[in-house]
């Protein structure tokens, strides 16, 4: 009797030990089918599906995944990154740049190439937006973003140079003649002016000590123009003189720069300044 009575014991423990099994079963077989269980896993998942939606051109499903996986992980570099990527291919520049900005240049770096080169793309395509639009102080602190970042040094530099030139341009409409000359300064090239500083050294020394060595001709030009006319409205015809020969040695026979030579050499030495254009 006692036998038996301990067999039926350990038959009803086996039964609920199996019992307990096919609750656990059922549990992990309903969790499976609702997905990652932690945040930090759904985000993963999501981001996972956006970067495939990525790579397959399919921009607003990829959107939709990241956006879905910073809802579930806010703190998601993978997500923040990849919806900036996302941006870029659909020619969202400054939008890219606001989300890139939520994560920092080694995650970046970290994502791969591809990442690392849509971040300049949008750093150096909101550089130029800005810069068409007028704001040439922005755009000259967004490419010397890009310089000191690495995207392209080529590129970024040639975007200071235009949008220094800009500012200068501003500077001596704006009447602030030294100011323009500092930022025109930047940009000029010593070599090409060197015959050109016989009467003028302390002039030569300090375009010098500030010129950036990148072939940007049009942005150059410019420079010269601007340079030469704030030096002559600022009744220094010597200094300008010295200026354009070494100009027309780079650019011979521009009508603008023979024109400002022209003007120089009919003002007489020692004139007062005059008001800018």
């Amino acid at each position: 009797m006692e036998v038996v009575r301990g067999m039926d014991t350990a038959r009803r423990g086996l039964l609920a030990h199996r019992a307990r099994l096919l609750v656990m079963a059922c549990c992990c077989a309903l969790l499976a089918c609702q997905g990652p269980s932690s945040p930090g896993a759904r985000a993963s998942a999501e981001s996972s599906a956006g970067e495939l939606a990525l790579a397959r051109g399919q921009l607003d499903d990829a959107m939709r995944h990241f956006e879905t996986a910073l809802r579930a992980s806010p703190g998601s570099q993978r997500a923040w990154i990849g919806l900036a990527r996302t941006h870029v291919a659909a020619g969202n520049v400054d939008a890219a740049l606001l989300l890139f900005e939520q994560s920092d240049l080694t995650r970046i770096r970290a994502a791969g190439p591809a990442a690392f080169w849509d971040y300049c793309t949008a750093l150096m395509g909101a550089a130029e937006r800005r810069l068409a639009k007028g704001r040439s102080g922005a755009a000259r602190k967004l490419a010397r973003r890009g310089e000191a970042d690495g995207c392209g040094t080529a590129r970024s530099q040639q975007l200071t140079l235009r949008a220094t030139v800009a500012l200068a341009d501003e500077a001596r409409a704006a009447g602030e003649l030294g100011r323009a000359l500092d930022l025109y300064f930047e940009v000029l090239d010593p070599e090409a002016m060197a015959i050109g500083f016989h009467e003028a050294p302390g002039l030569r020394e300090r375009v010098e000590a500030s010129a950036q060595p990148i072939p940007d001709e049009e942005a150059r030009l410019r420079a010269y123009r601007g340079a030469a006319t704030t030096l002559l409205a600022s009744g220094r015809r010597e200094e300008a003189l010295s200026l354009l020969s070494g100009a027309l040695m780079r650019f011979p026979d521009n009508p603008e720069l023979v024109e400002l030579m022209v003007e120089g050499l009919a003002q007489p030495s020692g004139s007062p300044p005059k008001a800018p254009d």
